[in-house]
């Protein structure tokens, strides 16, 4: 054999050592070659097919306004008087139609936030302008009306019934011109219309 012949032969066999170098150790455990990621495997997510609905009668009630009327014919008509006394004696004198829905706004408020009826919240105590005395005007029983029924949608689950007070308003106080309502008696977070 040739010295040439012999360089190459020396040449493959130290490039086989390393070849089996590199390999054995994968083979063995002890990782050179990087392992593939680990994924989950795929499940495609099954959506069932939702059941077919089939009305057995069309909806008697279609639109805000007829579900509002509704609601307005269904209000206790003592209930929409003292709820108009109301308005009457705490804000008779200001002619911003918010503010004076407000006032009704504030009583629903604080019987959905106490847990209580609306009739229990309506009590000369919490409300002085209620020992206002006379007949009530109709343009506040209609007003009244309107925000119970309002009120009343609500708490069925229509949205954006024309709420002119938010929630956690419970109090105001007057001040001869407008009443400003508030979180807190005699404080807190202060809301205008």
């Amino acid at each position: 054999m040739n010295r040439r012949n012999a360089i190459k032969l020396t040449a493959a066999l130290v490039l086989l050592l390393i070849l089996a170098a590199l390999i054995s150790p994968a083979l063995a455990g002890n990782e050179i070659i990087p392992e593939a990621p680990k994924v989950a495997a795929y499940r495609p997510t099954v959506i069932p097919r939702a059941p077919e609905v089939v009305a057995t009668e069309p909806s008697e009630i279609e639109s805000f306004a007829e579900a509002l009327e509704a609601a307005e014919a269904g209000i206790d008509p003592e209930l929409a008087e003292i709820c108009g006394r109301l308005i009457w004696g705490e804000a008779g004198g200001i002619q911003d139609y918010a503010q004076r829905a407000a006032v009704v706004w504030c009583a629903c408020n604080r019987a959905d936030a106490w847990d209580m009826d609306i009739g229990d919240v309506l009590a000369v105590d919490q409300f002085h302008g209620l020992a206002i005395k006379g007949e009530v005007p109709d343009e506040h029983i209609e007003l009244a009306r309107d925000v119970l029924a309002r009120w009343t949608l609500e708490a069925e689950g229509w949205q954006d019934v024309g709420r002119v007070l938010p929630s956690r308003f419970l109090y105001f106080e007057g001040d001869g011109r407008i009443n400003h309502f508030s979180t807190q008696y005699g404080g807190g977070e202060y809301w205008r219309p």
